[in-house]
């Protein structure tokens, strides 16, 4: 559940990479079961804080969201990351993605691990998924590859 595992959503002039609505529905679950234990208890209840402070940060679980959008329409690179009021929002322009980079980490006290980046002509990364496992990785890869298409950029594997 704590893995980000992007959603990649293909439309007409743009790709979208975001955390899936099942991924967040948990928290808000949650974050239900403990507003009942919260209203059920008694009003003098000691250390009724604990759960109001576990009730607050399953909301913020819910809320919190990271987006990647690349339109060729509008010629932008848009990323969203944190809770509303609260999150991170940059925009680059579409014509200053150099490459899509696919990185495949083997190492032998560990499992398999791939990152894929995005990288700027000014030599910047930009860490955009994550995956563990075989599965995982394939899927990483190929949304990797969809992307590069999309943009019309190399894809770099190492």
């Amino acid at each position: 559940m704590l893995t980000r595992g992007l959603q990649l959503l293909v439309k007409n002039s743009q790709i979208i990479l975001k955390i899936s609505l099942a991924k967040r529905i948990p928290f808000f679950f949650i974050t239900l079961i403990l507003l009942i234990g919260i209203f059920s208890s008694d009003a003098g209840t000691p250390r009724l804080w604990i759960p109001i402070g576990f009730t607050l940060l399953s909301i913020i679980g819910g809320l919190y969201s990271e987006k990647w959008r690349f339109n060729t329409i509008s010629g932008t690179i848009y990323y969203y990351r944190g809770i509303p009021f609260l999150a991170k929002k940059i925009v680059f322009p579409l014509s200053s993605l150099e490459e899509i980079r696919f990185t495949l980490i083997e190492n032998q006290t560990r499992r398999k691990r791939a990152i894929l980046y995005v990288v700027l002509t000014t030599g910047k990364l930009y860490d955009i998924d994550d995956a563990y496992g075989k599965t995982a990785i394939e899927s990483l890869l190929g949304k990797a590859e969809i992307i590069a298409e999309f943009c019309e950029v190399p894809l770099l594997t190492k």
